[in-house]
């Protein structure tokens, strides 16, 4: 679970700062014909990293540069004969016979901007011993792309700062600004996990929406599929993307411990223009759960275009007309995620003593409506 983070910690990447080191990504272009994930086979002959660039160079058809710039950011993953993958790193990862696959991302994501282009020092919110919570800009990943692990939150503060362990203590969606907390050991870690399941951590988050959702508490079940069933009928039914929220006790085929419930509090909302300023406390953790609860109650989140049809609630097959899903409409092609910032950011967070708010207000109060 933690494996991006540690492989940050040996990477021989992690004190370059200065530059795009990998622009011959953009610069050198793939044939359109080669797909966006390409498998290689036969590698168990291969016993040392130049030849396993090089095969993947004539793969791709590419520069050996362009191949190595692949395998630097985090790009190349083997399968061992035993199961599973990992990720591949020269410095660490041994080739061996027990490698029967390599899987390529051809065209990793890039988080750039975000990473590089930022002074982290003067988003310090609070650092002690165990914790530093800084002010996280919108559109760089708290979690390392399965493309792309050089170009995450842990390795772009840590390079910067000097900081050789640090891993998120929670998560904050790509394209969401705030405070966000990065523990500096394990213990913090477990720690703060600890804290979070006894509600003792408190967040307040701002939000632009673009109709104003009911105030006070709000209050459904977000399917959080915990069975290999539950996982695969989830998919099969709705794919990627969206979480799926109830307002009832209806099961709708999965298991009862699959639906977990999301509470927040919305304490005030003021006019914007065409939009409303929404102040939230969240009171569990669930993934997107802001986002969707308040697109499940006809206020989504401006700028997000995952649920931005949101009030548009589903119907499960055979189920009656009242056995609703509130969530966006499933296996839509339109439905990606936003590639801009959103309108939510995390504003303040308290934990243990510790207190943090945001510096740099959210994108939309420096605008005019």
């Amino acid at each position: 679970m933690y494996a991006p983070f540690l492989l940050f910690m040996f990477s021989p990447l992690q004190q370059q700062t200065k530059g795009d080191r990998y622009s011959i990504l953009e610069e050198e272009k793939l044939n359109t014909n080669i797909p966006s994930i390409v498998y290689l086979d036969q590698v168990k002959a291969v016993s040392h990293h130049e030849a396993l660039t090089d095969k993947i160079a004539l793969a791709l058809g590419q520069s050996r540069e362009r191949a190595q710039a692949l395998v630097d950011i985090g790009a190349v993953w083997l399968e061992r004969d035993t199961g599973g993958w990992v990720r591949y790193w020269p410095s660490t990862t041994k080739l061996s016979h027990k490698v029967s696959k390599v899987r390529i991302y051809t065209r990793p994501r890039r988080f750039f901007k975000p990473c590089e282009h930022v002074d982290w020092s003067e988003r310090i919110l609070h650092e002690d011993n165990a914790y530093l919570i800084i002010d996280k800009p919108p559109g760089l990943p708290c979690q390392a792309d399965n493309s792309n692990s050089y170009e995450c939150i842990a390795p772009c503060v840590g390079r910067s700062l000097g900081l050789t362990f640090l891993r998120p203590a929670h998560r904050l969606d790509t394209q969401v600004q705030g405070c966000l907390v990065l523990a500096k050991n394990l213990k913090a870690k477990n720690q703060f996990g600890n804290w979070l399941a006894r509600h003792k951590v408190h967040k307040r988050y701002h939000a632009l929406t673009l109709q104003a959702p009911p105030r006070g508490n709000l209050r459904h079940d977000m399917l959080v599929p915990r069975t290999q069933n539950d996982r695969r009928r989830a998919d099969e039914l709705f794919g990627p993307g969206p979480r799926l929220l109830r307002k009832d006790k209806n099961n709708r085929g999965f298991s009862p411990e699959s639906w977990k419930p999301c509470k927040l509090i919305v304490h005030s909302f003021t006019s914007m223009g065409s939009y409303f300023h929404v102040e939230i406390t969240l009171i569990s953790g669930r993934p997107h759960q802001i986002r969707a609860q308040l697109a499940a109650c006809d206020a989504p989140l401006v700028d997000d275009a995952l649920y931005l049809s949101g009030q548009d609630a589903v119907l499960l097959p055979n189920t009656n007309n009242n056995d609703l899903i509130l969530a966006p409409p499933a296996r839509t092609s339109d439905l990606k995620a936003p590639n801009k910032a959103i309108g939510l950011a995390a504003t303040e967070i308290h934990f243990a003593g510790r207190h943090a708010s945001i510096r740099i207000p959210p994108w939309w109060l420096n605008k005019e409506f």
